[in-house]
């Protein structure tokens, strides 16, 4: 969904970001694993982690497959959709929606035909709250637009350091700061077009300053001291947000050394997308 928002904002194509990503994507879920893996080796201080006992098997890996294969076709359906021309990026969401849809009530039946409306109803009201952010935002990045702001920025990264590397990890930098407290979203509408507009002046690849961007507003949603996503977390896992932060630590550092690859080293993102689409 940031990756959408991100692509229409910055005129970027939807489907690269969606190959971009698959590589850094590969990288988090090894660094979130490897953190894992260091934990567990101190059974006093996570005890948690020794419960199952049972040791790395690929065939229970195959076995759980049969179990969620149709969700996992979603995002391929969605990728597949987008690249091959079929759909928009902004159609993938009504595609996803009718998909889940079928998957949650005929194979897994976890949803019935008397759970429509309050769902109809959850949507209406989260639609609802994007909608008043976006326009509150967009507002405010007009304003900023006819104040000149970008350029002003621009000046001002400019006359502190030329070097495209040092700029990107500053914008890198703001971009993980402003998630810490404000939506993802609120801040993605504000600062693309002044982030796109600096990129472009060093020389940054789109899709790689792009992803790069994403992932920043991601991490910093998963930052204390607000951390929107961190809340929505303890919620789902039903654990105390004081505890989750505690140990939250660890990842957000893995995350972060992730992305820093992603920021020194442009073929990480660019190299699938230019294998796919020819350049």
């Amino acid at each position: 969904m940031t990756m959408i928002v991100y692509g229409a904002l910055a005129s970027v194509s939807v489907g690269g970001l969606f190959l971009a990503g698959i590589i850094p994507g590969i990288l988090i879920g090894l660094a979130l694993m490897s953190v894992v893996y260091l934990h567990s080796l101190s059974p006093s201080r996570h005890p948690e982690l020794q419960k199952s006992g049972q040791k790395f098997s690929f065939k229970r890996c195959l076995r759980s497959l049969v179990d969620v294969w149709a969700a996992l076709v979603a995002p391929l359906i969605i990728i597949t959709g987008i690249l091959g021309g079929v759909f928009t990026a902004t159609e993938s969401g009504v595609v996803a929606c009718i998909f889940a849809f079928l998957v949650s009530f005929f194979i897994y039946r976890t949803i019935k035909l008397r759970d429509l409306p309050q769902i109809f109803v959850q949507a209406a009201v989260t639609t609802s709250m994007v909608l008043g952010i976006i326009g509150i935002a967009s507002g405010f990045g007009w304003l900023l637009s006819y104040l000149n702001f970008n350029q002003m920025i621009l000046s001002a990264i400019m006359s502190t350091t030329q070097d495209p590397t040092a700029v990107f990890l500053l914008l890198v930098s703001v971009m993980l700061v402003l998630t810490m407290f404000v939506d993802s979203m609120a801040v993605l509408i504000i600062t693309v077009p002044i982030a796109v507009h600096i990129g472009h002046s060093v020389g940054i690849n789109d899709l790689q300053l792009g992803l790069a961007l994403v992932m920043a507003t991601q991490i910093g949603s998963t930052t204390p001291p607000v951390a929107v996503l961190l809340f929505v977390a303890s919620s789902i896992a039903k654990c105390p947000y004081g505890e989750t932060m505690r140990y939250s630590w660890s990842f957000i550092a893995a995350e972060v050394a992730a992305l820093l690859l992603v920021i020194f080293f442009e073929p990480l993102t660019v190299a699938i997308p230019s294998y796919v689409f020819g350049r």
